[in-house]
C-alpha cells in the first residue's frame, strides 16, 4: 500500500516544478536586518577596544540609512516592480523614473534602467505583487529568451538605496515579467 501511495505522489510532486523564487526586491528589504547589524559589528571592530560601543552606533547608523528606504517602500514592492517592468519593457538603456507615496505619506522616488542580456541559465519564475494581487511569472522553458537587467535605485526623505539588478524576460504575450536564475 505504501508502494502505490509512493507511486501516485512521485508525478504529482515531480510536475510540481521548482518553488517561485523572491524578487529582489524582496530580498533587499530581507537584508535590512543584516545590513544593520553587520555594520554595528563592523563599526565594533573598526573602533577597536576603546570606541567599540561608538563604532557599533555609527556602524549601525549606517546599516540603518539605506535600511530606512528600503523599509519605507517595502509596502510598496509593486510600484517598484512595475517601474522596473516599464524600463525592462522599454530597453532603451534610458534611465525612467517612478514616484511613489510610502506608508507615511512621504515622496519615493526609483530611478530604473534596463540593459539587454544573454540569459544561458536555467531560469526560475519569480513570486511578486501587483495592484495588491499576488502573481507568478510563467515558465518561459528553454525557448530563445529577450531578457533585460534592470538596476535601481530609490530615494525619498530618509536616503538613498540601491536594489541588486533584477532579470525581466519577454514572455508569449509580450509582457516583461521578473525572473530569477536558476543553478547551473
Amino acid at each position: 500500500m505504501l508502494t502505490a501511495l509512493a507511486l501516485i505522489t512521485a508525478p504529482a510532486i515531480a510536475a510540481k516544478g521548482p518553488k517561485p523564487a523572491k524578487s529582489e526586491v524582496s530580498k533587499a528589504i530581507g537584508k535590512c536586518i543584516g545590513a544593520v547589524l553587520g555594520g554595528a559589528l563592523l563599526g565594533a571592530l573598526i573602533g577597536g577596544r576603546r570606541n567599540r560601543g561608538e563604532g557599533a552606533a555609527i556602524g549601525a547608523g549606517a546599516g540603518a540609512a539605506a535600511c530606512a528606504v528600503l523599509v519605507a517602500a517595502a509596502k510598496r514592492q509593486d510600484r517598484i516592480i512595475e517601474a522596473q517592468r516599464a524600463a525592462a519593457a522599454a530597453g532603451d538603456g534610458q534611465v525612467h523614473w517612478a514616484s511613489f507615496r510610502d506608508e507615511n505619506g512621504k515622496e519615493m522616488r526609483i530611478a530604473s534602467q534596463a540593459q539587454d542580456i544573454n540569459v544561458t541559465q536555467s531560469l526560475v519564475p519569480v513570486s511578486f505583487e501587483v495592484n495588491g494581487a499576488q502573481r507568478v511569472s510563467p515558465d518561459l522553458g528553454t525557448a530563445p529568451r529577450v531578457c533585460r537587467q534592470t538596476s535601481s535605485a530609490l530615494s525619498g526623505d530618509s536616503g538613498n538605496a540601491t536594489i541588486s539588478g533584477q532579470i525581466y524576460c519577454r514572455t508569449a504575450d509580450g509582457s516583461y515579467e521578473p525572473y530569477a536564475l536558476g543553478k547551473a
